[in-house]
């Protein structure tokens, strides 16, 4: 690929995303939390993590993201109500969290993440793109979600968190890897996208991307070193990630 993927930590040549891990990673993914080398996406903790992770309170080594509270957790996890140790984020629910959870919407006790949408969430939850209620985490596309996401790169419907991690996402959300619009990348094509996509050579409709390289591509791709044409974005590495967006375009379903 083109340097233009540089931003990704990706040079000329890459794996695919979902095996990032694989591959030697350039530094210019250390806003990943990632070094030179790393494991895959899906296998992050374990591995060793750079320091860049702290913002999310993960130190220099972590759990798997499923697991995140099998370990002994750095203190810089305060700010999201946990201390040295912390159940699992899929249970985080089932302990007493700190005060410091509050700008989580979550008081002092909490229902599990997983289920995090069976409950009324308080209004702080607006940062993070959740109104007073939302579906559970783990089926966050399932539901309209409020415009609010969109700083999250989800729109007014989103494909699942679960499958967050099979596109890696505008750079606004940098620090986390996501960025404005987009559903699961697998599905990305099965809807008609919204204008705002013309960034990534799609127009208001798209095959699947998994199947994006059998159609004529907008210039607007030329950033990703592909013209008019390109081979399917299934032989790209096996993944996509765009550059910048308007930050208040947001990716709908229909």
């Amino acid at each position: 690929m083109q340097p233009s993927l540089s931003h990704l930590g990706i040079g000329s040549s890459a794996a695919s995303l979902s095996n990032l891990g694989d591959s030697l990673l350039q530094p210019s993914l250390s806003h990943l939390g990632l070094g030179s080398s790393a494991a895959s996406l899906s296998n992050l903790g374990d591995a060793l993590l750079q320091p860049s992770f702290s913002h999310l309170g993960i130190g220099y080594s972590a759990s798997s993201f499923s697991n995140f509270g099998d370990s002994l957790m750095q203190p810089s996890l305060s700010h999201l109500g946990l201390g040295s140790s912390a159940a699992s984020l899929s249970n985080l629910g089932d302990s007493l969290m700190q005060p410091s959870l509050s700008h989580l919407g979550i008081g002092s006790s909490a229902v599990s993440l997983s289920n995090l949408g069976n409950s009324l969430l308080q209004p702080s939850l607006s940062q993070f793109g959740l109104g007073s209620s939302v579906a559970s985490l783990s089926n966050l596309g399932d539901s309209p979600l409020q415009p609010s996401l969109s700083h999250l790169g989800l729109g007014s419907s989103a494909a699942s968190l679960s499958n967050l991690g099979d596109s890696l996402l505008q750079p606004s959300l940098s620090y986390l890897g996501i960025g404005y619009s987009a559903s699961s990348f697998s599905n990305f094509g099965d809807s008609l996208i919204q204008p705002s996509l013309s960034h990534l050579g799609i127009d208001s409709s798209a095959a699947s991307l998994s199947n994006h390289g059998d159609s004529l591509l907008q210039p607007s791709l030329s950033h990703l070193g592909m013209g008019s044409s390109a081979v399917s974005l299934s032989n790209l590495g096996g993944k996509f990630a765009s550059g910048w967006a308007e930050r208040e375009s947001y990716f709908s379903w229909r």
